[in-house]
């Protein structure tokens, strides 16, 4: 289990004063849930394909699943208009993978975006790193509580 004594490593270094360690639980993500947790970590286990009750910023929209809820997150944040102040690394590989997925609303007024294998049979690839900010803002607390501190190629979100 080298990888959860790399991420306790990552939250050690830029998740004092809080935080949490973001995983995607589908694979081999759930058994460094279980061990991060059961070392004190505070862990956002990351669900894709997990229902969600949550809705957009205008409180109208839904979304099919925890993935599209957190693409919408983050879109949301980086709009000037909402005024969180989020500023990413300005990276071509990131800017690109951010940028890549399509979207669509369904018949149940619920927002959709596109699934990570139709994204890589479109494009060619996989967007590893949007992901990766992705889930590191997917749990975002009210506007005026927010500080967002990113180093390099890292994103890490205190909450």
């Amino acid at each position: 289990m080298s990888t959860v004594g790399t991420l306790a490593g990552i939250h050690d270094v830029f998740g004092q004063g809080g935080g949490y360690t973001a995983v995607d639980v589908i694979g081999i993500g759930g058994p460094m849930v279980d061990r991060l947790v059961e070392r004190g970590y505070d862990v956002f286990p990351f669900n894709a394909a997990g229902k969600t009750e949550q809705v957009d910023i205008t409180g109208e929209l839904g979304f099919v699943n925890q993935r599209s809820a957190a693409w919408w997150t983050l879109r949301e944040l980086l709009d000037p208009i909402n005024e969180f102040n989020l500023e990413l690394p300005p990276t071509d590989m990131l800017i690109g993978d951010l940028t890549a997925p399509h979207w669509r609303i369904t018949s149940g007024s619920k927002i959709q975006v596109e699934s990570k294998d139709d994204l890589k049979k479109r494009i060619g690839r996989s967007t590893d790193f949007g992901d990766a900010v992705v889930m590191a803002f997917a749990l975002v607390p009210e506007p005026e509580e927010q500080t967002v501190v990113y180093d390099e190629y890292v994103a890490i979100s205190p909450y």
